[in-house]
């Protein structure tokens, strides 16, 4: 089983919208891939909730059952777009990926 967590600073505003809207906004994109790509086994998105000068702002945790699994995921059309739309809103993201 692959474990991969993702998280992600935001923009203060973008499109008009504040950072908790374009968070909310994030979250609610993330979590529809759960329905749409097969591959994800569970899927958590979270708002950050304490130390908001140091911490990033949202975090996505999810688990395949192999790398190749995480790969597909990644390319597929519906990641695509949310990965468009997070890159718009984002200045910053790190990332780790490991077997559990």
């Amino acid at each position: 089983m692959i474990r991969h967590i993702v998280m992600w600073t935001l923009k203060e505003n973008h499109f008009g919208k504040s950072k908790l809207e374009l968070a909310q906004e994030m979250r609610e994109r993330l979590l529809e891939l759960k329905e749409k790509i097969k591959e994800i086994k569970s899927l958590e998105v979270e708002l950050n909730a304490a130390n908001f000068e140091r911490n990033h702002d949202i975090s996505l945790l999810a688990e395949y059952e192999s790398f190749e699994q995480l790969k597909i995921y990644s390319e597929h059309l519906e990641h695509q777009k949310a990965v468009k739309f997070i890159r718009e809103i984002s200045t910053a993201r790190a990332c780790v990926d490991y077997e559990i």
